[in-house]
């Protein structure tokens, strides 16, 4: 036998042995003039062919996927430890060499087993850490100089920030804060794939752009490419992204629908689940979105409304998004509750929840009689888990976001 032996010669050389096999009877047979007893000869049989068999299943499997996808365990608490490239995540147009994401693999940004990704808050002149220990101020300094409203890791240590004048601005460990973005753009998530972090930003309502998070004075020119752009009459709600994939929300005019991209900007079919009934047309019934740091699952809001235009209720939803099966489904918005920010670290949730109490009768012409509360939760997904609130924060909770990587950014 040869030494070395792709698939298909694998299977050629075991098949021919089968049909030699074939031919020996209960007498001594011969192979390369050497002979053979015939109870060898009936074993060498069997073993070519469940050999075969075995190659054929595991082609069959590989064809079983969805175009343009494949995804690793779908429920991964944590980045997985074992490098993996994005585009083994999202499968390019015309790829069919897997050498190349082979040879990148060792790029792709990782956490340790036992880490529990830390909760990032962000609001006003401040942000804040949430880990096993309690709240702490994760910085202070560059922020004094603007309003944060979003904060999202790198996935190298780093973090990605906007203010209220819409400055993107990135903070990394021992360098100065840098201006990544100085125009009217909206800071949206985080993606990684051909060994480089990116930054997605949103411009107007329909136009999405990345940045790559490697810049001059790491030796490369920072590039920017326009990624997505919808249709008009057509409006961004909420973005995720986990390595190379991304998942967008879109507002329409019926009640909108959940898209998801792959590093090309090309459209995939990956979440078979039936539309929700479009109660008010113009009003979208999906609220916020994120997915899991390994790609393999998708968590997002679904939203009833009333009559008046206001939150009825909020529900929770959790899907594989390889084979579509369902992880959770709970309500947490009740009256008028607004669900502004949603996070998912693949076995937790974290959302930022906007309460207002309704008004009673007697003051229902009292602008001031309603009463609004902030709070930010953490979710496990688990069968039979609790809501479980984060201490209390104050006013002016903007956002909340899972850090994939431990941060890292003392100034």
């Amino acid at each position: 036998m040869p030494e070395a032996l792709d698939q298909s010669s694998f299977a050629r050389f075991f098949v021919g042995l089968a049909r030699r096999a074939a031919s020996f009877g209960v007498v001594p047979a011969t192979m390369g003039g050497v002979r053979v007893p015939a109870q060898f000869a009936r074993s060498i049989k069997v073993i070519a062919g469940l050999v075969t068999l075995a190659l054929i299943v595991g082609a069959c499997a590989e064809l079983e996927q969805p175009e343009g996808f494949s995804a690793s365990s779908s429920t991964s608490s944590v980045p997985r430890s074992e490098a993996q490239t994005d585009s083994q995540l999202v499968i390019r147009p015309g790829e069919t060499d897997s050498s190349e994401q082979v040879a990148a693999s060792a790029a792709v940004p990782t956490a340790a087993e036992d880490y529990i990704a830390d909760l990032i808050i962000s609001g006003e002149d401040r942000i804040l850490q949430a880990d096993s220990e309690g709240l702490t101020e994760l910085i202070e300094s560059p922020l004094s100089e603007f309003t944060v409203i979003k904060a999202v890791d790198d996935l190298g240590g780093g973090l990605v920030v906007q203010d209220a004048n819409s400055s993107v601005i990135y903070l990394q460990s021992q360098r100065e804060p840098e201006v990544l973005v100085d125009e009217q753009v909206a800071l949206l998530d985080v993606g990684f794939w051909d060994g480089a972090p990116r930054a997605f930003v949103q411009l107007g309502e329909t136009q999405i752009d990345w940045i790559q998070l490697v810049s001059e004075r790491d030796g490369q020119a920072r590039q920017r490419q326009n990624h997505i752009n919808l249709a008009e009459g057509e409006k961004v709600v909420d973005f995720a992204a986990s390595r190379d994939l991304q998942a967008v929300i879109v507002q329409d005019e019926q009640c909108g629908e959940i898209r998801f991209y792959n590093a090309n900007g090309d459209q995939l079919d990956l979440l078979n689940t039936e539309a929700p009934e479009c109660t008010f047309p113009g009003r979208p019934a999906f609220g916020a979105i994120d997915i899991s740091p390994d790609g393999g699952a998708v968590v997002y809001t679904l939203v009833t409304y009333r009559d008046d235009g206001t939150e009825e209720a909020t529900e929770v939803v959790a899907f594989e998004l390889l084979t579509n099966a369902s992880i959770l489904g709970l309500k947490i918005g009740e009256d008028r509750d607004q669900v502004t920010s949603l996070t998912f670290d693949g076995e937790r949730i974290a959302y930022k929840k906007i309460s207002q109490a309704s008004q009673t009768d007697e003051a229902a012409d009292d602008s001031e009689a309603s009463e609004s509360g902030e709070t930010v939760t953490i979710l496990d997904i688990a069968p039979g888990s609790r809501e479980i609130p984060v201490a209390p924060l104050g006013d002016g909770i903007q956002t909340v976001s899972f850090a994939r990587i431990p941060l890292d950014i003392a100034t």
